[in-house]
């Protein structure tokens, strides 16, 4: 399965319950607004013009990493990150990581740079599985956050994988 990215940010005047990057006429308080990116691959966000600097959340979820195969063990869950009050110029770059096929680690979630280290909020990729012990799971790499689960212990007997690891956050 794939990661997940959350933006949500206040500041709009949007119906209860819209998915709209715009203003809408207002009725009442202005709502958050939140978008949630969840197709894997890198990719441009064009920041609205309502975009508040000063009242915003960003949260990413790294790819979990796929378990092995028989007696290996499970790959790690992917790590959660969070920024707030983040600063946007016009356009933001960002990427959703996919989770690793079996005995492969995670991908990277990270929004706002060139890459995760550049960015201004990450979560890693949880980690592949090694024999029968399960893969660690990612970490907050920019932004604070939590690991992911580690992967699940592989059985001895030949016939049964390990468990996935959870999600971190």
């Amino acid at each position: 399965m794939g990661a997940l990215m959350v933006l949500q940010f206040s500041n709009v005047s949007a119906r209860p319950g819209s998915f709209m990057f715009f203003p809408l006429p207002s009725y009442g308080p202005a709502a958050p607004v939140e978008l949630f990116f969840t197709t894997t691959g890198a990719g441009t966000w064009t920041v609205p013009a309502n975009w508040n600097n000063s009242n915003n959340t960003i949260e990413c979820i790294g790819g979990g990493a796929g378990g092995g195969d028989l007696d290996a063990g499970g790959g790690g869950g992917g790590g959660y990150a969070k920024a707030t009050n983040v600063t946007l110029g016009a356009t933001a770059s960002y990427s959703i990581g996919a989770g690793g096929s079996s005995e492969n680690a995670g991908a990277d979630s990270w929004f706002n740079g060139a890459n995760c280290l550049a960015s201004s909020v990450c979560g890693g990729g949880g980690l592949s599985t090694s024999g029968t012990a399960g893969g660690a799971g990612g970490t907050a790499k920019v932004g604070i956050g939590f690991a992911g689960g580690a992967g699940g212990t592989g059985s001895t007997d030949g016939e049964t994988g390990g468990g996935g690891g959870g999600a971190g956050g």
